[in-house]
Parts: C-alpha cells; sequence; structure tokens
C-alpha cells in the first residue's frame, strides 16, 4: 500500500501538516533544519509521493512533472537522478510523477496518454544509458531527455561528459608517473558511452606526448569471466602499469587477475573505473578510484529547463545534448607505478 503522509509523520514523531510543510519547501523558520532533513530522509526510506497531484486536478492547474524512464527506477546508481529531480522539483512546489516502462513501446505511449489526460505539461524523457532516443507520440511540447538525446536534436537534453571523464582519469595516471596505461573498453559498437571514453583516452594520451598503443587497449563485454579474460590479454601483451575501466565492474575483473597473477593494487598496477556505484567501488579492497556519472546534476538540470524560464532562456542553444562534468573520485587504487610492471 502507498504510505501515506500520517504514515511518515507517525515515523519521525511530528503533525501531518509539518510533514506537508517541508515537503512542500515551505518549512523555513517553521521547523529545524534538523526536523526537516529527518522528515525528507524518511519520506525517501518509505517512498512516499505527495498527492498534491489530485487536488490540483480539482483546480485545473497541475504543479506535477511526469517522469518517464525505460529502467532508471530499478537501476540503483541512477536512483540519485530521481532523488535530484524530485528534490529540484519541491523548490519550484512541484511533485514529480514516476512511470517505469521497462523499454516497452506500448507501455510508454499508455504513460504519455495517462499523463496528457491528468493534464501534466511537462514531463522527462529519461534513458538508463547514453544513448539515442526515440521519443512517444503525444509528449508535451515542455519536453527534456536525461542520459540520451534525439537524432535531430530538436528536444533539450543532458548527457555525461564521457570522453571529459577519461581524460581526467588519464591525466590523474600520468600526473603518477604512468606512460604505459591500458584501456579495457566495451565494444563502441554496442554502446555511445564507449565510443565516446575512447576517445577520452586517445585525447589524454595526445594532451600528454604519449603515443596511442594498440596493444594497450582490449574490447570486452561486460559480463563475468569475459571482462576478466579481456584484462588476462592486456596485461600479457603489453604489461600496462594501470588499466582504465569502462565501468567499475569490469574494474572488478582487474582485481580478480591481479589476485590471481601475484600483483598489488595500486603498488604493482593501478586501477581507474567508471561510474562510482558506491556499492563496488567503496567496498572492494583498496576503494576504487572511478569517474563519478553526474546523475545528479542531469536530474537538477532537467527540471530547472522544464521550469525556471530565467534559466532556459539563458541556457546555451547549442546544437547537441548538454555535457554534465564526470569528475574523477581518487580512492587508494592507484599510485606510481610499481617496479614489478615496468618493461
Amino acid at each position: 500500500m502507498q504510505p501515506t503522509l500520517r504514515d511518515v509523520a507517525d515515523k519521525v514523531g511530528v503533525s501531518a501538516a509539518t510533514v506537508s510543510m517541508v515537503l512542500r519547501g515551505r518549512a523555513d523558520g517553521r521547523a529545524s533544519a534538523e526536523t526537516q532533513a529527518r522528515i525528507r530522509d524518511t519520506a525517501r526510506e518509505l517512498n512516499y509521493v505527495s498527492n498534491g497531484h489530485a487536488a490540483s486536478l480539482r483546480t485545473k492547474k497541475t504543479p506535477t512533472v511526469g517522469f518517464i524512464s525505460d529502467r532508471i527506477a530499478t537501476t540503483p546508481h541512477a536512483v540519485e537522478i530521481i532523488r535530484a529531480a524530485s528534490e529540484a522539483a519541491r523548490t519550484f512546489e512541484h511533485t514529480l510523477l514516476m512511470v517505469n516502462t521497462g523499454e516497452l513501446p506500448s507501455t510508454e505511449l499508455t504513460a504519455v496518454r495517462e499523463l496528457r489526460r491528468d493534464g501534466i505539461e511537462s514531463v522527462i524523457y529519461a534513458s538508463m544509458q547514453h544513448r539515442r532516443v526515440t521519443l512517444p507520440e503525444g509528449l508535451p511540447e515542455n519536453l527534456v531527455i536525461v542520459d540520451g538525446f534525439a537524432d535531430d536534436h530538436a528536444v533539450p537534453a543532458t548527457v555525461p561528459d564521457e570522453a571529459g571523464g577519461v581524460v581526467a582519469a588519464v591525466h590523474h595516471l600520468v600526473d603518477l608517473g604512468h606512460r604505459r596505461i591500458g584501456f579495457l573498453n566495451e565494444d563502441p559498437a554496442r554502446a555511445i558511452a564507449a565510443e565516446l571514453r575512447l576517445e577520452g583516452y586517445r585525447k589524454a594520451l595526445e594532451e600528454r606526448g604519449i603515443a596511442v598503443d594498440p596493444d594497450l587497449i582490449e574490447e570486452s563485454r561486460n559480463e563475468p569471466g569475459v571482462s576478466d579474460a579481456g584484462v588476462a590479454k592486456l596485461l600479457e601483451r603489453a604489461r600496462p602499469t594501470a588499466i582504465v575501466c569502462f565501468n567499475d565492474e569490469m574494474a572488478t575483473g582487474v582485481y580478480r587477475e591481479a589476485g590471481r597473477r601475484g600483483l598489488s593494487i595500486p603498488e604493482d598496477l593501478s586501477v581507474v573505473g567508471f561510474d562510482n556505484l558506491e556499492l563496488v567501488a567503496t567496498l572492494v579492497d583498496p576503494p576504487l578510484t572511478t569517474v563519478r556519472l553526474p546523475h545528479a546534476e542531469m536530474g537538477e538540470w532537467a527540471i530547472r529547463m522544464l521550469l525556471d524560464e530565467r534559466y532556459r532562456d539563458s541556457a546555451t542553444t547549442a546544437p547537441g545534448p548538454v555535457l554534465q562534468p564526470a569528475p574523477l573520485v581518487i580512492r587508494s587504487s592507484t599510485g606510481p607505478p610499481g617496479a614489478s610492471m615496468r618493461p
């Protein structure tokens, strides 16, 4: 059963009126910062969604943003998009109404019809991964795309700066003294992100005056055993002192293969991932240096483009999606090159 305002209030130990005031962003000076934080945390924990939508229909005004996604709601590391969008929407006295379509065109069309029937005129169309999207018919004009883009670029869109994230990773390794930096990538033909990250790898090396060695590039698939085999090929063929991986899960394959070969991380081999999937990056030993995908930034950008006219009017109108910086999170898996791995 859907949790209610009263459920949140009872768990926190405050009145339902206080909960409503906080979730509508009207509690400053009326509730302490600690109480407000507890209420928001509890609402997220209970998956509470404000029911201001029903009341708004009675006044013919719908302060609700539709959020149509393929599988984001079931993808742990992308939940930040939803959280940030929800919090940003509240600052505009809107709520977020989520529809998870499971990538089924028929479900998408039904979702669009229901949103329009309920008077919702602002929609975020979100993808689980950076890709070209085919938008369903009937979407409102006030529309943005998150983590994807339409071929004609007619709809405002935002994506991670995939290439920039890898540039930061490679520059970090070069600054540590590495010159033989391997790149374990997905097949660029299968993923736009892989193509862009490969561009970033090549660009970063060229910027630091290091020739691109094809032997240091290995394409694999993000599957247990398959990516491990790719790591083995890379280590045997090119003897890198560091490896940048397409994602954090592939990076765990480097840890496994390094362990089988008696190599220590980072003393013998530095490792960098991509995604900052905290359930992976912070639990491996040593914790993984990785590139953080800007999920929160994309969610907030989407709301501001939809609801803040001043922001929208001042935003750049250059063709193509807006790139959100993907910063490097430095942990303990990177260090200067070890003598045992030098050619």
